[in-house]
């Protein structure tokens, strides 16, 4: 190990150990401000997993908002971002979902919930329906207790969405200390320096979760499945014919890339004939979609059929 390695490696030993309230109250008075934003990228959980083999317990908070508030690990990538920014740490399905002014009527379906900071602030603000998909139990309790604290009127399904041919079975779901976002099926995807845990999750497809009434409800859907998306969508053919909701996911080429040895044009290719595609740019405008390039989000918006009618 060279100099520079050493000093990375004792970094995040004392990141990982030095954790104090103060010190991240400090960082959230001051985020993203000189040489704070250096402190705060190296007390990131996400930026220690990736330097350490030190596992962070879980280190509890609520963060409040306009209207929500949310149940946080701060030792978790989602949670310390979400405390340093004082706001989620995901706002897309807020902006998408307020441009389409999705009210008490309609539902949002949230694949890839997590602890649901994504999805449950908007839910709270407006009284909409949250159909909340997240496969790790970890997750899940926090995402109960956000559901719960938030009087969130919502479905909550502990299952990993795949294609027909997994449906049925128990698959393992790989962890990301440090960063639950990062889990995936996929067992090489945004691998930590150490990884070992996994837990066997049920699996179904979205064809056979949903029924048409249901669909027919769904305002906007939202797919955060690290890696995964080919097979969210494979096993939802159906769901694609029926669906009138903007689905929002992440497309990233440079994780499949650099993980995967792969690409993920074939996502694209699988929905480009019923759903144009646009990128989203930082602001959740829409931009032009390349499909050789990354986007945090891109929006897959559905045409009309004559089984659909009109897009609402």
């Amino acid at each position: 190990m060279g100099a520079d390695g050493f000093v990375i490696r004792f970094l995040a030993l004392v990141a990982a150990r030095f954790r104090p309230r103060a010190l991240l109250l400090l960082l959230r008075w001051f985020h993203n401000k000189g040489v704070f934003k250096n402190i705060q990228t190296a007390w990131d959980p996400n930026w220690i997993r990736k330097h350490s083999s030190l596992c962070l317990p879980p280190n509890m908070a609520y963060l409040h908002g306009e209207g929500y508030k949310l149940w946080v690990d701060l030792n978790d990538h989602i949670g310390y971002r979400s405390f340093l920014k004082n706001e989620p740490f995901e706002m897309a399905v807020h902006a998408i979902a307020s441009g389409l002014k999705i009210d008490s009527s309609g539902v949002i379906l949230d694949n890839g919930a997590n602890i649901g900071s994504a999805s449950i602030p908007y839910c709270a603000q407006n009284g909409s329906v949250l159909i909340a998909i997240e496969d790790s139990r970890t997750n899940a309790a926090a995402l109960c207790r956000n559901i719960s604290s938030n009087q969130i009127r919502a479905h909550l399904h502990l299952v990993a969405l795949t294609n027909r041919q997994d449906e049925g079975k128990f698959l393992p779901l790989y962890a990301r200390q440090g960063n639950s976002g990062a889990n995936s099926l996929v067992s090489r995807w945004n691998p930590s320096v150490t990884d070992g845990e996994s837990e066997l999750v049920p699996a179904t497809t979205l064809d056979g979760l949903l029924d048409e009434e249901t669909i027919q409800k769904i305002k906007l859907v939202k797919i955060d499945v690290e890696g995964a998306e080919y097979h969210v969508l494979s096993g939802a053919s159906r769901f694609l014919k029926s669906n009138r909701a903007p689905i929002l996911m992440e497309y990233r080429q440079d994780a499949a890339r650099k993980f995967l040895d792969s690409d993920m044009r074939d996502v694209p290719e699988l929905v480009c004939d019923r759903y144009p595609i646009v990128g989203l740019d930082q602001y959740f405008d829409e931009v032009s979609f390349d499909p050789s390039q990354s986007y945090e989000n891109i929006l897959l918006k559905p045409t009309p059929t004559p089984e659909t009618g009109e897009r609402d």
